[in-house]
């Protein structure tokens, strides 16, 4: 993929640089919800006021609709703490990032994020000290495909949108999302089984071809 005067490369959280679960679809099948997948996505990962996973759980369910009985509760927060043992950053994703900034690339976030899950995050790695940018949903309720969402990033960079790509695991998030911008995207698919009809659309497998990017060619 060739691109002009890349002065940013965005990138996805979730499934991108981190392992991760899927806690909204878990949440939908555990307490049968009958409301859309996106719906959920915009509670568990807007803004919140809990600090804990007994209140963030609270909050969440009462947004829900699911009744704030003992044993819903109980079981919210073992769904919220088994998914916070999967998040941990991807082998490659580092030592990637080191690569690109020490080529003087800008770094940025763009994630439909949840505030526990960055809180481990920032616990257990230095991830976040090598970005220049974030855009979290969880603090600007802003969720991906918005076009709102990647203009805090870029505008944090001090950056246009077309000067940057955005590498993520979502055609729709991060792709279309990102064009709708006029950024360019690159899809990430980890895993091998994965199959879509992409079209014209980048795909990598990894994030080691992003590392060798220059200012004209990012994979």
């Amino acid at each position: 993929m060739r691109m002009a005067k890349v002065k940013a490369i965005i990138f996805d959280l979730n499934d991108t640089l981190v392992k991760s679960g899927d806690p909204e679809a878990r949440i939908i099948k555990e307490f049968g919800l009958k409301m859309p997948y996106q719906k959920v996505e915009s509670v568990f990962c807007g803004k919140t006021t809990a600090g804990s996973n007994k209140q963030f759980s609270k909050e969440v369910a009462g947004k829900l609709g699911i009744p704030l009985a003992k044993e819903n509760l109980a079981k919210l927060e073992g769904i919220v703490e088994a998914e916070l043992k999967i998040v941990r950053p991807f082998a490659d994703a580092i030592p990637t990032l080191k690569a690109l900034k020490a080529k003087g690339f800008k770094l940025g976030i763009v994630s439909n994020s949840w505030g526990l899950a960055i809180e481990k995050l920032r616990k257990i790695s230095r991830l976040f000290e090598l970005f220049d940018a974030e855009s979290f949903s969880h603090e600007t309720n802003k969720f991906k495909p918005n076009p709102a969402s990647f203009k805090i990033c870029t505008r944090a960079l001090g950056i246009k949108p077309f000067e940057a790509v955005m590498v993520g695991d979502s055609v729709r998030n991060d792709v279309q999302g990102a064009a709708r911008v006029k950024m360019k995207g690159i899809l990430l698919n980890r895993s091998p089984k994965r199959v879509e009809n992409l079209g014209n659309v980048p795909q990598i497998f990894g994030l080691k071809s992003v590392g060798k990017a220059d200012r004209k060619s990012v994979v």
